[in-house]
């Protein structure tokens, strides 16, 4: 059961870097949108403006291309967001994560562990935290340790 638990903890480790990563690019892509569409709007707006100048009455109404910067905001924002929880969850996986393996090759009872199998069921995946929460103390002792107790 300890080498369960080490083994899924290392996973959801790597599971918090790879959503580090996601989390770093959507807000990258984020940024890189917000420039686009800024170019876009002005582009549009000078569109209009060489249009209306050139028509007699001035009234010319192209609402798709006015609406287009609200639409895009939106759609920058959400990514931008989307992207800061996911850094977030990965930050806080991986941390949680890190600790809980450290405190459980140094834990010589389940108490020990307890309190990093909380922390990983809230902050990071469950099945590790569930995997820590089930060891036992016989568990977390090494086989050497059990086996001169035997004796």
């Amino acid at each position: 059961m300890k080498l369960i638990s080490r083994i899924t903890l290392i996973m959801t480790s790597a599971a918090g870097i790879i959503f580090i990563i996601l989390g770093v690019c959507f807000m990258g892509m984020s940024g890189y949108m917000s420039s686009v569409v800024t170019k876009a709007s002005q582009v549009t707006t000078d569109v209009i403006e060489s249009v209306e100048s050139v028509v007699s009455d001035g009234n010319i109404v192209i609402s798709e291309a006015e609406a287009l910067p609200n639409f895009t905001n939106g759609g920058v924002t959400g990514m931008l967001f989307v992207g800061l929880i996911l850094l977030l969850y990965g930050i806080g996986s991986t941390v949680v994560s890190i600790m809980a393996l450290n405190k459980l090759e140094k834990a010589k009872v389940k108490k020990d562990v307890k309190v990093f199998g909380i922390l990983a069921c809230i902050f990071s995946f469950v099945a590790p935290g569930v995997f820590l929460l089930r060891l036992t103390d016989d568990d977390i002792k090494d086989k050497e340790e059990l086996e001169d107790r035997r004796r």
